[in-house]
């Protein structure tokens, strides 16, 4: 059984996450009081907000080994039941989500690290939360893990790797060696990250902007693309590393820097290998093709002397193959305009679409309201069968996202209200 400790500051967010999924229940609650998932989630907030913490939640995903039993629901509360005792988190609000079934069966304790206006410190929580999985493992009956700090026994391996070393069963701990700033710099040891963090900041001062910023890193072999979740990366692609572009720029360098570049334009971090080869062919082929078109209307060669030229004129005719045939030659595409086209169309018909929609009633529903408006301009200029059905599917996913959030702002503000008018109805 393994688990792992996230601090958040949402309880809201986290409660859409866990029980937006198919099969998902809040098994149990601990100091709240009730099941339904906007009472906890305001009852968890309010308390949160007696305390400066601002990361009150602490969630932690708890799963065991696939090859073992699945617990029942019950067994599942006992298991979250010991491990808020084991980490002092009894008298904290929090409840259990179950998702899944089978053997992918596992939960979600979620606690409210916010308790008579003070905010616990989980100091070194992960050693205790290991010490109390393998005590669950050996009631339960479940396989032992060996975790980091406890072995499968539950002895603490520090304390056991201290003893060898004492003993003589293993040898004495090596430091490790850690290079200084002046001692990478005199033995080469940079690294691709240095790098990164060296040519985009000389892009940015010599005046590069948008597209010619993104044509600029990529003459580098640096490619400009969109992070996993969030943001923009700056992936090295010959050491296969990145840096995130807000580690590199200050914010308004990055909104200088990204002008006139859309998200749904930019290569993802797995297909940028793949973008820099294109750009490399498409820049070989507009330095070479005007050039090359001209020579070969002429049938000569660029730096061919005139006698030469005579000469061939001459076998031209002598053989009877004087008549110029068209020569099939790569159609020149201009990238860049063909690009910032797209890119305008795309930015007229998202802004369109957003005009239709009703004003946001949330910072979140107007996230949502921009990604829908993006994904329905994807959706009106692609043809590509295949590709409008995928985004129609996630035009559909977005749009019921966007009504639960509605509703849940709705109710929350109709709580809201109810709440005033009972302070004023208590101060009279």
């Amino acid at each position: 059984m393994i688990s792992k400790g996230i601090r958040g500051s949402c309880f809201r967010g986290l409660m859409k996450y866990l029980t937006r999924q198919d099969g998902a229940v809040i098994a149990a609650t601990w100091n709240l009081g009730s099941l339904d998932p906007v009472h906890v989630v305001c009852f968890m907030k309010l308390t949160a907000e007696a305390s400066r913490c601002k990361k009150p939640v602490y969630h932690v995903p708890i799963r065991p080994d696939p090859g073992d039993r699945q617990l029942t629901d019950q067994e599942w509360i006992d298991v979250g039941s010991r491990l808020l005792r084991g980490l002092h988190l009894g008298g904290h609000q929090a409840f259990i989500v179950l998702h899944g079934s089978g053997p992918t069966r596992h939960a979600h304790l979620v606690v409210n690290r916010v308790c008579d206006g003070r905010a616990a410190p989980l100091r070194h929580d992960y050693a205790e939360r290991e010490k109390i999985l393998r005590g669950l493992e050996c009631s339960l009956g479940l396989r032992r893990v060996a975790g980091r700090f406890y072995d499968e026994e539950g002895r603490d391996r520090r304390e056991t790797e201290a003893a060898a070393r004492l003993q003589g069963a293993l040898p004495p701990e090596r430091p490790v060696k850690r290079f200084t700033d002046g001692e990478r710099r005199r033995t080469g040891r940079e690294g691709s990250r240095s790098r990164i963090h060296v040519v985009v900041p000389q892009i940015y001062r010599s005046g590069h902007a948008g597209h010619s910023f993104q044509q600029a890193l990529a003459d580098r072999g640096l490619v400009l693309a969109r992070g996993r979740k969030s943001g923009f990366v700056v992936v090295d692609v010959g050491n296969d590393t990145s840096a995130s572009l807000s580690r590199v720029l200050r914010r308004e360098e990055r909104q200088r820097v990204l002008d006139g570049l859309g998200a749904t334009t930019l290569p993802t971090r797995e297909d940028a290998s793949r973008w820099l080869e294109r750009h490399k062919l498409g820049a070989a082929v507009a330095v070479v093709a005007p050039g090359a078109l001209r020579n070969h209307r002429r049938g000569l060669a660029p730096a061919m002397p005139s006698r030469s030229i005579a000469a061939i004129q001459a076998g031209f005719e002598q053989s009877g193959d004087h008549v110029r045939r068209p020569v099939q030659l790569p159609s020149i595409i201009p990238v860049r305009k063909a690009q910032s086209e797209r890119t305008t169309a795309l930015e007229r018909d998202r802004s369109c679409f957003r005009s239709l929609m009703p004003a946001p009633v949330s910072r979140h529903a107007a996230l949502v309201q921009a990604q829908l408006a993006d994904l329905m301009a994807q959706f009106a200029a692609t043809r590509d069968p295949g590709l409008r059905a995928a985004l129609a599917a996630a035009i559909k996913k977005k749009e019921e996202e966007l009504h639960r959030e509605n509703a849940m702002a709705r109710l929350n503000h109709k709580i809201h209200r109810s709440r005033l008018k009972q302070q004023g109805r208590s101060e009279r």
